[in-house]
């Protein structure tokens, strides 16, 4: 349900000629603001802070320019592409580009051809797509952004379903998504995640080579974070030492210092040095060995 556009171009755009030409003052290159002129490895990542769901994706190969919009992108990002379209094109001397609903199209014809309602019915099919799933119990929907995943599961899509018409739902779901990309409180940072074992591509019965890797967060009991749906958390007890226990428990053991974000990830708060120490004292009762691959 991604949307491509591709503008011919003999050479790559320089970032800084792309940036002045889309003229977004919230335009942001992930993770940082490419260095120097050459086409950066791997692309672009572009967003736009606050407003996008999704990042859009900008490379160059074999003399075209390829801009992807993702699934459940918001018309703010739909609208980024548009406008990376126009500017490639016109730093590439392009007259005609290519859209995946149209083939070759006139510059020209570009925005009358991809008004609003084609953004919109764009983000309906990717949030009728997500509806599908997790009524059709494959659990909780992670979907990348920006700056974290967004976990949409059966909890949280029964209740953004109740609050309000079916036919507003896609501002709900996408609203939601800006919310964990944007409106996480100041002074809360990403728990640092690893994973052990597998190599990400089996099917969690931890056999073989393609077994599935286990994903460890490591909790820090005196800054606030953001804890994502892993395996397992350690919490760091002292430099030397940490006690590794189920994501599920972590709700249990957090308490009133715990808020969820969205399905499934966790707002913690800091706590005091004596509360730290009554929530790895609960811990060591539920610790665990994480299974070896």
């Amino acid at each position: 349900m991604s949307y491509e556009l591709v503008v011919p171009a003999s050479t790559p755009p320089s970032w800084r000629a792309l940036r002045d030409g889309i003229g977004l003052p919230e335009l942001r290159a992930l993770p940082d603001e490419p260095g120097g002129e050459d086409w950066p490895a791997g692309g672009l990542r572009l967003c736009r802070a606050g407003l996008s769901t999704r990042t859009t994706d900008v490379d160059w190969k074999d003399g075209k320019l390829t801009i992807e919009t993702l699934a459940l992108a918001s018309p703010d990002d739909f609208e980024l592409a548009l406008r990376v379209a126009e500017t490639a094109a016109e730093l590439a001397g392009a007259a005609t580009i290519h859209a995946d609903y149209f083939g070759d199209i006139q510059i020209g014809e570009l925005r009358t051809l991809h008004p609003a309602d084609l953004m919109r019915e764009q983000a309906e099919s990717g949030t009728s797509a997500l509806v599908k799933l997790v009524n059709e119990g494959r659990g909780t929907i992670s979907i990348p952004g920006p700056n974290r995943s967004c976990e949409i599961g059966p909890r949280l899509l029964a209740e953004l379903e109740a609050a309000g018409p079916p036919e507003t739902l896609v501002e709900r779901v996408l609203a939601t998504m800006r919310r964990v990309q944007w409106h996480v409180p100041a002074g809360f940072r990403d728990a640092g995640v690893f994973a052990s074992g597998g190599n990400g591509n089996g099917n969690g019965n931890g056999d073989g080579e393609g077994a599935r890797q286990t994903r460890f967060a490591v909790w820090i009991g005196e800054e606030n974070l953001v804890l994502p749906h892993v395996d397992y958390v350690a919490l760091r007890v002292t430099d030397g030492e940490i006690v590794i226990v189920p994501f599920a428990e972590i709700t249990r053991l957090a308490g009133a210092h715990a808020t969820l974000l969205d399905e499934s990830q966790l707002l913690v708060r800091a706590m005091s040095e004596d509360e730290w120490k009554a929530v790895v004292a609960r811990a060591r009762l539920v610790a665990k060995s994480p299974p070896k691959k």
